[in-house]
């Protein structure tokens, strides 16, 4: 992905409320000690947790000025100290990577978790915040939550656990319960086209229109479907669909093909595959596929359903992911006839 550098952001888009919060709770000395930043994927929850954590070691140092708000002027040495680890009281854990990969593991491990304890059995290097950030918590297995739980229990002092969270549903009601919560809402479109357009400067505009349609309110999820081949799936699927029109199979089979045998195009082709159905479903028809619903919508739902099965079975009983797609290209085009 794109480099966003999270420990080093400056900038922070959207969610100016949510800074007036912590500012708030900083200010009145009424600080809890763990705070879930809850938000789909690509918000910017991440490098909110990574600004609070320069705050609060900019603070106790004597380098903020302004305590009515977070931004930090440019040059301040927190910047440069963070970039270098130079900040023993910050740990972060996240899903590891695999050194022959490159790929991240599926869950952060009771492990990860348990080095939390040994970061805490140690004295604060600079006799201030300590600042645990958890990216993706919901990621954590069951014996890492449950470490996680008891550690939340019994908190140390001038200790602030941030726990980055796409997926609130999946936390246990016991680490809600001990979390303050704050909520990350979905960035306007025209926030995530300036930001993608400055990290994709190559990009043409209505590409970048499109990367924002299909991943609403998100500048990661926007940048992942560029750079995991989005556009390119998607005019192949426009295509597509204009030689069904004219009775043409050919481009449908070698594109079920090549998706198929790349487990991140196929990942791609599915979103854009239900965002297709959805849009038949609440508008009658696709602009983006320049499709119309041509028969009941109950139609449309039923191939909603079944194929949302099928694609699971796909993993499970290794179904021929090539023929479910030509399967499912083949009925949606069918019900737009």
């Amino acid at each position: 992905m794109a480099n966003i550098n999270s420990r080093n952001n400056p900038n922070l888009l959207g969610h100016s409320k949510n800074e007036e919060l912590f500012l708030k709770l900083f200010n009145s000395g009424r600080m809890p000690h763990s705070i879930i930043l809850s938000g789909q994927k690509g918000v910017g929850k991440e490098t909110f947790a990574f600004r609070v954590a320069r705050f609060l070691f900019a603070s106790q140092n004597n380098w903020v000025k302004d305590f009515s708000t977070m931004s930090l002027e440019e040059g301040n040495p927190v910047f440069e100290k963070m970039e270098v680890g130079g900040f023993t009281d910050l740990k972060l854990v996240e899903r590891e990577v695999n050194a022959k990969t490159g790929k991240r593991a599926n869950v952060i491990k009771v492990e990860q978790v348990r080095e939390i304890v040994e970061f805490f059995q140690t004295s604060s290097s600079e006799g201030g915040w300590r600042v645990v950030i958890i990216d993706e918590m919901e990621a954590m297995n069951q014996n890492a939550a449950n470490a996680l739980l008891k550690t939340l229990e019994e908190p140390p002092v001038k200790t602030l656990f941030l726990l980055v969270c796409n997926n609130i549903d999946a936390v246990m009601d016991t680490i809600k319960s001990r979390c303050r919560i704050m909520n990350f809402s979905d960035l306007d479109d025209d926030i995530v086209f300036d930001v993608v357009k400055q990290l994709k400067p190559l990009i043409d505009d209505e590409s970048i229109r499109d990367s924002i349609y299909f991943n609403k309110g998100s500048v990661g999820k926007a940048i992942e479907f560029i750079e995991c081949g989005g556009i390119e799936i998607l005019e192949e699927m426009k295509s597509i669909f204009s030689a069904l029109s004219i009775g043409r199979r050919d481009s449908l089979i070698s594109f079920a093909g090549k998706v198929a045998r790349k487990a991140d195009d196929f990942d791609v082709f599915k979103n854009l595959y239900f965002a297709l159905l959805y849009d038949l479903i609440r508008f009658g028809e696709s602009k983006k596929f320049t499709l119309s619903v041509s028969c009941e919508l109950e139609n449309v739902f039923e191939l909603k359903d079944r194929f949302e099965k099928f694609f699971v079975l796909e993993k499970s009983v290794n179904l021929e992911a090539q023929s479910i797609i030509i399967m499912a290209l083949e009925e949606v085009f069918d019900v737009c006839r």
